[in-house]
């Protein structure tokens, strides 16, 4: 190509380029005049990849063999008597295809899965949630259904008091967008077939031994919530918990066991049990490496089965519009960096800091057209998920709460049970005790379900505010 026509073609993307750029974004200053001269001198060069980002984008996961929950998880719900065996067998061959892996030449070649038989998915009324008050009855007063169901699905009860006794719970296998995942399901399913089975033998489980299989599971629960290195599998853990409390809740309630003593079961999660920042650094890296090979390829978008002059013109243009040294600068500094400092902070310094924090990425929207267009300055709101860990965190202070004060009729509030959120007591409507909070998704994670068995008091005294279930 001469350079008449490509000074030609560069007039012209530049006509494309500000025709494209929002007005807004030139009245409000957010495009300078200066920074346009500065986006078109540099069009056709990349940044260099600042060194920290490079350490990033190539972080490789620490692999781990043995007593891996997630290697177990592999095989849970595969049809065999040797889960872990099975779950490595599939590991191995995953990550022999992620080194062949090549966008066009060789992409995932996963049909050795259906070499491996799956247990069918159970569908039942009776895999409710406990934060319903409903779900507690459905179970206790279908005997029939329970027999039935645990006749068909009770060897998931052994499977899941197996995957509780692993130490380490860490991702092997590289997650590419067509990587597939391990059914993390089986594990919501497998807790609540242990939990069924304990629900329908209250008669012949003492008082006792109730609270101490329960009380075993949080632990180990915590533990997985401590070492599981993935986003996905610390939001699958904070929901089991979830159904652990709420299981104590229940049968605390109705006087089915007795927890006078017990409140230390339910003591503030430990730093390292709270903090997401192995999980959120694992997540992001990997995020990174993705969108910077991604950019870096034009064949991602252009295939040479076009004509030849078509291809180099469309690979010019490419290399015109992407940038990927840039992008993954422009990610990491913008955002990556600032939500991995917040994962570390405690409950009360993490939500003073995020109203100072701007959930979006400056791209050069000359320089970097493509991406500028592809993201528009928007990414995904990851500021909730340590949220949620603080209202799990929460919810465990609430069962303390309700311990402490021996009735939900007249809970006795003082400074250390007041919201880490925003230092408001907990608050009673719609038969749950609640604390206000940030995460929109889930809100029953910092809730505690009032059952109708027992006679329960309202206190006009805390009354929530009017914001709080909005959250």
């Amino acid at each position: 190509m001469t350079k008449f026509k490509l000074s030609l073609f560069l007039v012209v993307f530049c006509t494309i380029v500000f025709a494209e750029l929002d007005v807004q974004h030139m009245s409000n200053g957010s495009v300078k005049i200066e920074q346009i001269v500065r986006s078109i001198a540099l069009i056709y060069t990349d940044d260099k990849l600042e060194p920290e980002v490079e350490k990033f984008i190539n972080h490789q996961p620490k692999i781990i063999w043995d007593d891996n929950a997630y290697v177990y998880l592999w095989g849970m719900n595969v049809k065999t008597d040797n889960p872990y065996k099975i779950g490595k067998e599939i590991l191995e061959k995953l990550l022999a295809e992620d080194k062949l892996y090549n966008y066009e030449q060789h992409p995932l070649e996963l049909s050795f899965l259906n070499d491996y038989p799956l247990y069918k998915t159970p569908e039942s009324d009776l895999l409710c949630k406990k934060h319903k008050s409903e779900c507690f009855e459905k179970i206790i007063n279908n005997d029939k259904a329970v027999k039935q169901f645990l006749k068909d699905y009770g060897f998931y009860k052994s499977r899941y008091l197996t995957y509780l006794k692993f130490n380490y719970f860490n991702q092997i296998a590289d997650r590419r967008l067509e990587s597939p995942l391990p059914s993390f399901r089986t594990i919501t399913i497998a807790q609540k077939v242990v939990h069924i089975y304990l629900l329908a033998n209250l008669k012949n489980i003492s008082k006792t031994k109730l609270v101490n299989q329960l009380e075993s599971e949080l632990i180990r629960l915590k533990n997985k919530l401590e070492k599981a290195d993935t986003l996905i599998a610390k939001m699958i853990v904070v929901a089991l918990i979830n159904e652990n409390i709420e299981m104590f809740n229940y049968l605390y309630q109705n006087k089915l066991i007795n927890l006078g003593s017990h409140s230390s079961l339910f003591k503030p999660l430990s730093s390292s049990e709270r903090s997401l920042y192995n999980a959120m650094y694992e997540e992001h890296s990997k995020n990174l490496k993705y969108l910077y090979d991604y950019i870096s390829d034009p064949k991602r978008l252009v295939k040479k089965k076009y004509k030849p002059v078509t291809y180099q013109l469309m690979k010019l243009v490419y290399f015109i519009v992407a940038k990927p040294n840039l992008t993954a600068n422009t990610v990491y500094n913008d955002y990556i960096a600032n939500l991995l400092y917040l994962t570390q902070l405690k409950s009360y310094l993490y939500y003073s800091e995020i109203k100072q924090s701007k959930n979006e990425i400056n791209h050069d929207p000359i320089r970097n057209f493509m991406v500028y267009k592809l993201s528009d300055g928007v990414f995904p709101d990851y500021y909730n998920y340590p949220a949620r860990v603080f209202d799990i965190d929460m919810k465990l202070q609430l069962m303390r709460l309700v311990i402490q004060s021996e009735s939900i009729r007249n809970l006795k509030q003082d400074d250390k049970f007041l919201s880490t959120y925003d230092h408001t007591p907990a608050f009673i409507k719609d038969d749950k005790i609640c604390y206000s909070g940030m995460a929109k998704m889930f809100p029953e994670f910092r809730c505690l379900t009032i059952h109708k068995r027992a006679i329960f008091i309202t206190n006009p005294k805390f009354e929530p505010k009017s914001h709080a279930f909005s959250h």
